[in-house]
């Protein structure tokens, strides 16, 4: 069973004397900050060494807390670190998850291009990262922001050359034509006409 996180310095503190070679020692432990402490006594510990032992606290930290005034200021924490995070992912989407076997494209990472095509063979337990095998070989572990599913582009009709050769003869047939001229009446502009 684990013990409650300490909500501030102080709060919870452990220590112990243990032996070493020829002295004896007092290790004294902040579980908040993890901040340590090592003393060493000559043959034997008295109370008075304990008690003359550096603490990190101000002397003010032992005093009374009034609890409604920390439990308020722990609420107001709590609603700042909401309001932080609902700002922060305000504009932020889910992006849809994708299934072992999907063939993606995967940015590459210092030219930024989506050049690279793999297959997802393994998901992180979050799912949120990716393991990618890519068609030479190399595995890439990705975050799901570098992945995007690929699509094969749609193939072409039965005759896609003869369709090829049609549409450039089509193209080259109106790049002869005359320019098409407009038969609207064309008056002077107002600005030009004296008064």
């Amino acid at each position: 069973m684990q013990d409650e996180r300490p909500t501030r310095p102080g709060e919870a503190v452990a220590c112990d004397l243990f032996s070493y070679g020829k002295g004896e020692y007092l290790v004294i432990v902040d579980k908040y900050i993890g901040w340590s402490e090592i003393k060493q006594f000559g043959q034997g510990v008295s109370t008075a060494d304990v008690k003359a032992t550096p603490l990190p606290a101000h002397p003010l930290t032992f005093n009374k807390v009034d609890q409604r005034r920390l439990c308020k200021a722990n609420q107001k924490v709590a609603k700042l670190r909401n309001q932080a995070n609902e700002r922060y992912n305000s504009g932020a989407s889910e992006l849809p998850k994708l299934k072992i076997g999907d063939v993606v494209q995967v940015q590459h990472a210092t030219q930024k291009r989506w050049d690279l095509l793999g297959e997802v063979i393994e998901i992180d337990k979050r799912g949120r990262s990716y393991y990618i095998c890519t068609e030479m070989g190399r595995l890439y572990w990705r975050n799901r922001q570098y992945l995007r599913p690929f699509i094969a582009p749609e193939h072409e009709g039965k005759g896609g050359e003869a369709e090829k050769i049609e549409k450039k003869e089509d193209s080259d047939s109106s790049a002869k034509r005359e320019p098409r001229r407009s038969q609207r009446k064309r008056q002077e502009p107002l600005r030009y006409k004296e008064k």
